[in-house]
């Protein structure tokens, strides 16, 4: 195979660049602007599109951050030489200058065979640096992260890095890691822990909670499509719509206005049942004490027509300001609401909201650890229910057989019938061969999603890097922070040091394994590896309309009639573009 060593960027945004002949050239990776400071007296805080800056006044801009040496060309025989004079303020990771203090230094990668090299020399004015604060609240920037970091947080790489304990690829046997870090072994039954109260938001939920789905005391519902729920021994109370609508605790409308209408009993309890099958979902429960009297009340969640308790909590005082209590739950549960006032009552309750948990394990079905053609390697990606996406410079050949492995270890073969090559492939762009399979995979295998064309609207600040999963032919869940998106999804080694520890460099073998972001609990495709190092490959959401071309003529070679499918994109209506 052809996998190149390095990172290769298509169109670098800011190079520093020697004669053309030179076979490489820098490039400042995080470009320094108004988002880079140093640390002065005082501090102020400013959104800047999807980060949140820390300005500092006064504020010196600096000069260098990271200098990634990329595009470098070379044969076989032919070793690239990169060198710092001063490892005390500029060190070399991997084909990264990366600053460590303050000072001076000089970068020089060299040629031997051409007996030619390149000098950066820059300066630190400042022994502290600050970036950004946090990618900001509501942002895919902020999502992506925390889907990524939330779930790193409590994994060590020792034991959660492999997708599977056992993976006998001559016995067909596969059995998934319990303790993966995006997602082990499937749930099975009912589970449930609490997360966290909020008594500031009262009814302004939107943009806050229910970004899956929701139901409103007035029985206005919006719900995912696998959850079901149903509210006994309760009746909607219309009353209090007159008399509490102008209070900052009424839950706002989807298409405007308020509402106060409560779920409540006329005894002390009600039970809501919710089953969300196998997904883990964090809902949110908006108890409202609308007429104020006084109420406390336990929220008892059960194992669905059980007396065990998975969790529990009680709240009191909230009158002047709803309270939403959230748990993160799976399978079918009752959630039983108590009024536990002395001298009794009723209990109440305004709302559920679904979201997406932060921590839920991910559906990885996508992702095929093995084929005929290259048993580890020459891996690819489920994109629709019968066709599969990978390297067309390590490309699957018809004939050849390909496993997926349900969350439940079930193994489920097929076989490529017909291959279609991107038509405008040179080696190595654009690096994309779709095949069809002989048949359909079943509902346990789940294809990943794709971006829509205009990601760079969501993630205008990339560079500064957003944490990713990719495979290699290990079936390693690595990760790398994603800092490009033009022609090529191009990654760097992460800075953050738990990111750190998952990372390993793309080697021979790892071409066509894919590399996706994850968004709202699903795996979004970016790309599929072309080149090592920290790894890039074809930015997947600029070649839809060919990847769709390339289904259809898939379908053509097969004789197949036509599947009709398409790639489905990921909804990102929830997340503000720029």
């Amino acid at each position: 195979m052809k996998l190149i060593g390095g990172t290769f960027l298509d169109k670098p945004q800011r190079r520093f660049v020697a004669a053309p002949l030179h076979p490489f050239w820098f490039e400042v990776g995080q470009p320094i602007a108004v988002n880079r400071v140093v640390s002065g007296e005082s501090t102020e805080q400013e959104t800047q599109q999807d980060t949140v800056v820390d300005i500092y006044t006064p504020a010196v801009v600096t000069q260098d951050f990271d200098i990634p040496v990329v595009g470098f060309v070379r044969t076989k025989s032919e070793t690239i030489t990169i060198a710092s004079n001063n490892p005390a303020v500029a060190t070399i990771v991997e084909n990264r200058a990366v600053r460590v203090s303050d000072g001076s230094a000089t970068i020089t990668v060299s040629s031997a065979i051409r007996g030619v090299s390149f000098r950066l020399t820059f300066g630190t004015v400042s022994t502290t640096t600050q970036d950004f604060s946090s990618w900001a609240a509501g942002t895919l920037a902020k999502h992506c992260s925390d889907a990524v970091d939330l779930r790193l947080a409590s994994k060590s790489a020792a034991t959660a890095l492999r997708l599977f304990t056992t993976q006998n690829h001559a016995a067909g046997s596969y059995v998934r890691n319990p303790d993966f870090w995006a997602g082990g072994s499937p749930v099975s039954g009912a589970t449930a822990s609490y997360v966290s109260e909020d008594s500031t938001t009262d009814g302004s939920w939107i943009g806050t909670y229910g970004g899956r789905g929701y139901r409103l005391g007035n029985g206005l519902t919006s719900l995912p499509s696998q959850v079901l729920i149903g509210i006994t021994e309760s009746s909607h109370y219309n009353g209090w719509e007159g008399f509490y609508s102008g209070f900052a605790a009424a839950l706002e409308l989807p298409g405007g206005g308020t509402t106060t209408e409560i779920n409540y009993t006329g005894g002390s309890s009600f039970n809501v049942r919710i089953n969300a099958g196998l997904r883990m979902f964090r809902v949110s429960f908006y108890c409202w004490d609308a007429d104020g009297l006084g109420r406390s009340q336990r929220i008892d969640v059960k194992a669905h027509g059980t007396s065990a308790v998975l969790a529990t909590r009680s709240i009191s005082a909230f009158i002047a300001n709803g309270r939403y209590v959230t748990f993160d739950f799976t399978g079918d549960v009752d959630v039983v609401f108590t009024n536990t006032t002395p001298g009794g009552g009723n209990a109440v309750l305004a709302g559920i909201f679904f979201d997406n948990s932060p921590t839920a394990p991910v559906d990885l079905t996508c992702i095929s650890p093995w084929n005929s053609a290259g048993g580890g390697t020459r891996a690819g990606a489920l994109i629709t229910k019968r066709h599969i996406i990978f390297a067309a410079h390590y490309p699957l050949v018809v004939g050849s057989t390909i496993r997926f492995i349900g969350m439940d270890n079930t193994v489920y073969t097929r076989t490529v019938v017909a291959t279609r090559t991107h038509p405008l492939y040179s080696p190595y762009y654009p690096d994309l061969t779709v095949a069809v399979l002989d048949s359909d995979l079943p509902e346990a295998i789940t294809p990943c999603k794709v971006f829509p064309d205009t990601l760079e609207t969501y993630l205008p600040n990339v560079r500064y890097g957003i944490p990713s999963l990719g495979l290699d032919q290990e079936e390693k869940g690595l990760v790398t922070d994603l800092i490009r998106l033009d022609n090529y999804a191009a990654f760097g080694v992460p800075s953050d040091a738990k990111r750190l520890e998952f990372y390993e460099s793309k080697i021979g073998g790892d071409s066509g394994n894919p590399s996706f972001l994850i968004v709202n609990g699903e795996l979004v495709l970016l790309t599929v590896w072309t080149y090592g190092g920290a790894g890039s490959g074809t930015d997947i959401n600029d070649q839809l309309t060919a990847i769709n071309t390339l289904i259809a003529g898939c379908d053509a070679d097969a004789g197949n009639g036509g599947t009709g499918y398409t790639v489905s994109g990921v909804d990102l209506s929830g997340f503000p573009s720029y």
